[in-house]
């Protein structure tokens, strides 16, 4: 049977080459496996100069095993020309973050893409008439009756050479031949017959091959005033009655709205025909541990027109492929679906692809769903109920009887209470993804770290809004106003050393490391403290002259150094718990520290201009720093930019404990600082504290998608959109 000329259309800005399917031998076990090449034209130089990059995948996954292996690769053209080749992009944003997005391009410019994405040098041969594609170790060849593909296993790296010969002609569509699709061609072999070698044992199998090329308008963005990124959900199925099918969908993947959806079904020894009536439903769901993407791999699929209902389940769930762009990684997966077509029972093997799961809209939503999951984690260490058996393995065996119910009611109830109150939880996130970036799997390491880090922090929250004499935290009455002083001082001393029982008892620790994250916890302590004890010594004794006198004496360095202890220890102590735990060099862990050092000194900073913010989503009111007289860094700088007469007059109001409580006069001070230009000054220089410190830790750790993580979530944090 003749093929189709599968050649390439030079002249389409987006084509790609895609193969699956499962391939075993009597000494071979079985092994899905999937191959897709994509190729790209830039429009950088003249049409008659186009250039052509390309992008290359890899997955296979070893059934017996159960272990999935992948490749994915770039040309080293896609780096040079980057700004024109992100899939579609031209250096707009869409409906992206935009800052996360600038944030990423800086990142993949300067250092390269993540491992273990990797940039190939090898030169792309690629033809027509007959396909002929080459490029390093993979290369395609069309023949009259077959395609000849060859590559290297992901894991093993033993050279694949596979024959595949369709059983059944070509399946020639436009996508208008699919309902509510558009502006692409697409050739497709659902069924074909594989034979070949894994290095010199024979093997055999089945594959699908589909060939799309095409504008692919309105495909991975929508052409909108605002242009809105677009993903889909797609299923290949081979039938055990020889039957074939596919079912997509298309969404708006950030509201998740279904945009189109279509489908193609061709009956053993029948034409192909459209299916216009397509439900896909999710019905179960996966979260990487590498990227911390959130896919459904499990779905439940109904075709009213065949009375037909599917059923797709993943023979393996992390068959995730890290991808090139601000996607980050797409799932790409084999499985099995099970259900039944007009009455009858059916099953086969099927593949899954999920595109566009990784989108980062809006950095707040991003870290909403690592707090529910950090939340969870604490709980299983601080339950939200005490127990005589969590009685026992906080304070040991009883000498007379324990009191689970006392402790609920004066610990775990207040302690949830402000826990639950929607906080950011960014300091067990950084001391996550630091683990993470070092290449370590921080799933082990999970309840220590997050713990560790916000029980701590919820501690130290609780006791400063007591010495602040605060009234509102996260939106709500503070503790000590809520369950009264004695309650909440009790609860935020006891978060000071209860998380050190996971580093005591805790069998992934050696000796050594155990002693080493101690000697960091009360470190970390005695630093936040002495920046507490500084803050404290400032509002206390805040007068027009002692400003003065302070003023001569470094106090805008002094104030950094409060910070650098009261907010930033807690960052500088996950910083190190994380390089402790990896075993990581002298050289890593100095880095690391003076990052983290940067990064909760920076964080602070942004803290203090948003504490002049007018929005509703900033729980506190605007200009309580200056009601409470709070020498803070923004309000400091303030005083010193301001001219003479200015500068006098927010210096009178801060200083008068009657003045700044008048609505009026706080009123003025705020005004005062609008307009004095510094919250635009210090965000400039938060952002330039973290860039000096991020580039020399950029020289002595990997680029990982963890190391990038950690850069979205500085910047994330630091942009936070509080209107001021």
């Amino acid at each position: 049977m003749k093929l189709a000329d599968e050649s390439p259309h030079f002249e389409t800005p987006l084509e790609w080459w895609f193969f699956q399917g499962f391939f075993e031998g009597s000494q071979i076990d079985k092994n899905y496996f999937m191959l897709s090449l994509f190729r790209q034209k830039i429009k950088k130089d003249p049409p008659e100069k186009d250039k052509q990059v390309f992008y290359l995948i890899c997955s296979n996954l070893d059934l017996k095993k159960n272990v999935s292996h992948s490749i994915s690769q770039i040309h080293r053209d896609v780096l040079k020309n980057l700004n024109e080749t992100f899939l579609l992009l031209q250096e707009e944003s869409g409906n992206l973050d935009p800052v996360l997005f600038q944030a990423y391009m800086k990142e993949i410019k300067t250092y390269g893409p993540p491992s273990p994405i990797k940039v190939i040098s090898d030169p792309v041969d690629l033809k027509g008439k007959p396909l002929t594609i080459r490029w390093g170790d993979f290369s395609l060849v069309q023949k009259s009756q077959a395609f000849h593909l060859s590559f290297k296993a992901p894991s093993s790296q033993k050279f694949i050479q596979l024959k595949l010969i369709p059983q059944q002609k070509v399946i020639h569509l436009h996508d208008r031949d699919l309902p509510n699709l558009e502006t692409t061609c697409y050739n497709t072999y659902p069924r074909m017959n594989l034979s070949g070698k894994i290095n010199s044992l024979t093997v055999k199998g089945n594959a699908w091959m589909d060939h799309q090329w095409g504008d692919f308008n309105n495909w991975f963005i929508e052409k909108l005033d605002e242009k809105r990124y677009l993903g889909w959900d797609w299923i290949g199925i081979n039938l055990n009655d020889g039957s074939d099918m596919v079912v997509t969908a298309h969404r708006d993947m950030e509201s998740n709205k279904l945009i189109k959806q279509g489908g193609l079904y061709r009956p053993i020894g029948s034409p192909s025909r459209a299916l216009n009536d397509i439900i896909m439903e999710p019905t179960g769901f996966w979260e990487s541990p590498h990227s911390h993407i959130i896919y459904p791999i499990q779905w439940k699929i109904t075709i009213p027109e065949l009375k037909a209902q599917l059923h797709f389940t993943p023979f393996h769930q992390d068959q995730e492929i890290p991808f090139f762009g601000v996607i980050r990684a797409i799932w790409e997966g084999a499985g099995e679906v099970r259900g039944s077509i007009d009455g009858q029972d059916i099953s086969g093997r099927a593949r899954l692809e999920l595109h566009g799961y990784g989108y980062l809209f809006d950095y707040k939503k991003h870290l909403q769903a690592f707090s529910q999951k950090i939340d969870r984690v604490i709980e299983s260490f601080l339950p939200k109920k005490i127990k005589s058996s969590h009685m026992e393995q906080f304070a040991g065996k009883p000498l007379w009887k324990h009191d689970p119910e006392a402790l609920t009611s004066v610990l775990s109830e207040p302690v949830w209470d402000l826990i639950s109150r929607k906080g950011k939880r960014w300091r067990p996130v950084f001391g996550l993804l630091a683990l993470e970036s070092l290449g370590v799997d921080p799933k082990p390491y999970e309840t220590l770290i997050c713990s560790t880090l916000e029980l701590n922090h919820t501690g130290a929250l609780i006791i400063d809004d007591i010495e602040d004499k605060s009234l509102i935290r996260r939106g709500e009455k503070c503790l000590h106003l809520k369950y009264g002083k004695d309650v909440a001082i009790n609860a935020g001393c006891i978060l000071y050393f209860l998380p050190t029982l996971l580093i005591q008892n805790n069998s992934l620790l050696n000796e050594d490391q155990k002693r080493k994250l101690l000697e960091i916890t009360n470190q970390t302590m005695i630093q936040a403290h002495f920046g507490q004890a500084m803050d404290i010594y400032w509002s206390k004794y805040l007068t027009k002259d002692h400003y003065k006198t302070w003023s001569e004496d470094s106090l805008e360095d002094k104030i950094l150094q409060m910070y650098a202890q009261k907010t930033g220890a807690a960052v500088v102590g996950g910083s190190e718990a994380a390089c402790v735990i990896a075993k990581s060099s002298d050289q890593v862990r100095q880095r690391y520290r003076a990052m983290a050092a940067a990064f909760g000194t920076a964080f602070q900073i942004i803290d203090d201009i948003h504490n002049f913010s007018k929005s509703p989503e900033w729980t506190k009111k605007p200009g309580e720093d200056i009601s409470s007289g709070k020498l803070t860094y923004v309000i400091h700088r303030a005083i010193q930019c301001l001219e003479n007469k200015e500068s006098e007059i927010l210096l009178s109001i801060l200083c008068s404990k009657k003045r700044r409580k008048e609505p009026e006069q706080l009123a003025a001070a705020t005004d005062l600082i609008y307009n004095s230009g510094v919250l635009a000054l210090c965000k400039k220089e938060a952002a330039d504290m973290i860039d000096k410190e991020w580039k020399k830790l950029s020289r002595v750790i990997p680029m990982t998608e963890a190391k990038i993580q950690i850069k979205l979530m500085i910047t994330g944090l630091l942009n936070f959109n509080y209107e001021t």
